[in-house]
């Protein structure tokens, strides 16, 4: 939807088989603007460029017979980082996106990188990206284009504590926050270790921080306020207004 706050109004985008200009699918995964204006939309049928100007979307596809085109059609995540590369998250890996050419560079098995689902890119600084895979956590260096995984290991509780990485987040104070199939750690980089929060359970799909240090986490047993300078937990659930305890991917 396209929202315009003067006239208080919504407009649709719909998929449109007779309209090759039309957003590639209905199923939206995640949105990112460039410094061009352009929107960039990832769905579950590749990736698409929406120009406000022209009112139209352009599309990028899996070709099978295009090692340059996008890895895969299901796109999780959309990323501009500090240097204005362009990285894409799908099903089957990462790509590096060059909207001049058009072409895509795929990180995968030569990498380091699983070629499997990555659901969420962020910079810890320039030229370094932790990635969120359904195979563990995963530091990049985009310089050297080298990767370090760090996984579960049930003999050891400083390692994560799940290797579905579905959210990553750093508070103002610092720490990073990573959220998975099974709750919440805590990163700490330097070391390559984690701690885990036993009190939080379940899938987590999101974290926030307001402005009072708080931090929000949506998962799938209710609404968790975390307040990190003395690890204070509080859980919201219907009984205290939500519409459900559970959340669902991409919910903040």
């Amino acid at each position: 939807n396209k929202f315009d706050p003067l006239a208080n109004t919504f407009y649709l985008f719909n998929h449109d088989g007779s309209n090759p200009q039309s957003i590639a699918g209905d199923t939206i995964k995640t949105i990112t603007g460039d410094t061009n204006g352009n929107l960039w939309v990832g769905t579950t049928s590749g990736l698409d460029k929406y120009s406000e100007q022209l009112n139209q979307f352009t599309h990028f596809t899996h070709n099978q017979s295009d090692t340059k085109s996008i890895s895969d059609d299901v796109i999780w995540s959309l990323f501009f980082d500090s240097q204005g590369q362009f990285w894409v998250a799908t099903n089957r890996g990462l790509d590096k996106f060059n909207p001049d050419s058009s072409e895509f560079i795929h990180f995968g098995a030569v990498y380091g990188l699983p070629e499997t689902t990555i659901y969420t890119i962020f910079e810890y600084e320039p030229g370094v990206l932790l990635l969120g895979t359904d195979y563990g956590l995963y530091r990049f260096d985009t310089i050297s284009e080298t990767s370090v995984p760090f996984r579960f290991d049930a003999n050891n509780p400083t390692t994560i504590n799940n290797n579905a990485v579905r959210c990553i987040y750093q508070a103002t104070n610092g720490t990073i926050l990573i959220g998975t199939h099974t709750g919440l750690n805590i990163f700490n980089i330097t070391e390559g270790t984690f701690e885990r929060y036993t009190q939080i359970n379940g899938v987590t799909y999101g974290i926030l921080e307001d402005n009072f240090g708080y931090v929000w986490i949506s998962g799938n047993n209710g609404l968790i306020r975390l307040f990190l300078a003395n690890e204070t937990i509080k859980t919201f659930n219907k009984t205290d207004g939500l519409q459900s305890d559970e959340f669902s991917e991409g919910a903040y």
